[in-house]
């Protein structure tokens, strides 16, 4: 038990009433729902420049490299150290592409991980196993993804699974 999410958890949830508050999230994303990008006006939403430092810095999370922005792309890169000797990469992105383009991807999709909301999509990501895993909710600005990805072999698929679905519910 490397205790990858209950340090994620602890990392969010620092007491009974903070633990309350996470679950409710610190609502820096836009608002859950369908969005049409063919809408004029529409702006995918951008992660790296709109979820206050903050807030970042309350959740662990560290800039580790510049933010990539691209049509219709924004992402940006964190280190989070979540115990004395593990670190974590996360990304946290936004795309203008629907939640349907990553289920049609035939995902490894994780359920019945602790909290796990309907609406948020959870998968193993397969480029490299047992590495990495995403959690995915669309909004009404685009998808907006997060990346956990920790390298040590004493943290399973599930850990990483908890701690990416753990981070972006404290987001919403």
């Amino acid at each position: 038990d490397s205790g990858v999410a209950d340090v994620t958890a602890t990392t969010v949830e620092e007491s009974d009433a903070a633990a309350d508050d996470a679950n409710t999230g610190r609502g820096v994303l836009p608002p859950l729902g369908t969005f049409d990008r063919t809408v004029p006006g529409f702006r995918v939403f951008d992660p790296c420049s709109e979820i206050p430092s903050e807030v970042l810095a309350e959740l662990g999370l560290e800039p580790n490299s510049e933010p990539e922005r691209e049509s219709g792309y924004r992402s940006c890169h964190f280190s989070t150290k979540y115990s004395q000797t593990g670190q974590a990469d996360v990304l946290i992105a936004s795309d203008h592409e629907s939640i349907e383009t990553v289920k049609n991807g035939d995902p490894i999709i994780f359920r019945g991980l602790k909290g796990e909301q309907e609406e948020i999509l959870v998968i193993e990501d397969t480029f490299i196993r047992d590495v990495s895993c995403t959690s995915y909710v669309e909004t009404k600005r685009g998808m907006v993804s997060l990346s956990w990805t920790e390298l040590s072999r004493d943290v399973s698929m599930t850990e990483r699974c908890q701690a990416s679905l753990d981070l972006l519910k404290a987001l919403i």
